[in-house]
């Protein structure tokens, strides 16, 4: 009997992940597997890229505390953009991407198990036109309402981003192998 109680008390423990189902994700986003990781670094802040032809989006993430959160997932966030995945970014970070003009569907994703749904998805449209470079701020603000943290994606002036990634790490990202 002992040994049942145990072997109950031992499955239970890997309930939760067992009956976690693999989100679908909107098509502007990438498929959630494989999983990507993400560096950053405060030292190493490489100009933002212009390319002729191209316009640059820049992505500054700005995460607080998140109260229930796990420690290892806290403030990592995917961009997607028309299918695939274009970077990351973790903590307080940012990185550029050059795109070629014309319209193009964006997908922010909070990379974490504790939410589900909407409140860890943003998806917004640009139509970039070429040597502009577009600035968004990727957040987590408090939803009252539902009383657990939302991502949010916001449009941003070039001063206030400026002063954004000034105080930010450079994130790379590296696509983990399936």
């Amino acid at each position: 009997m002992k040994s049942q109680v145990v072997a109950l008390a031992v499955s239970m423990l890997f309930l939760p992940s067992a009956l976690a189902k693999t989100p679908t994700l909107p098509p502007s986003c990438g498929p959630v597997k494989p999983a990507i990781r993400i560096q950053t670094s405060k030292h190493n802040h490489p100009p933002i890229p212009l390319a002729p032809g191209a316009a640059t989006l820049v992505f500054v993430q700005r995460i607080p505390v998140c109260l229930g959160c796990s420690a290892d997932r806290v403030g990592v966030t995917r961009i997607g953009m028309d299918g695939s995945w274009v970077g990351g970014n973790k903590g307080n970070s940012y990185f550029a991407v050059t795109v070629a003009p014309g319209e193009h569907h964006v997908c922010a994703y909070w990379d974490t198990f504790e939410l589900s749904g909407e409140d860890k998805l943003w998806l917004t449209d640009v139509t970039a036109q070429p040597g502009h470079t577009y600035y968004y701020k990727v957040e987590v603000l408090p939803d009252w309402q539902q009383r657990q943290p939302m991502l949010r994606l916001k449009a941003l002036q070039p001063d206030e981003a400026n002063l954004l990634i000034s105080g930010s790490s450079f994130a790379t990202v590296e696509h983990k192998k399936p």
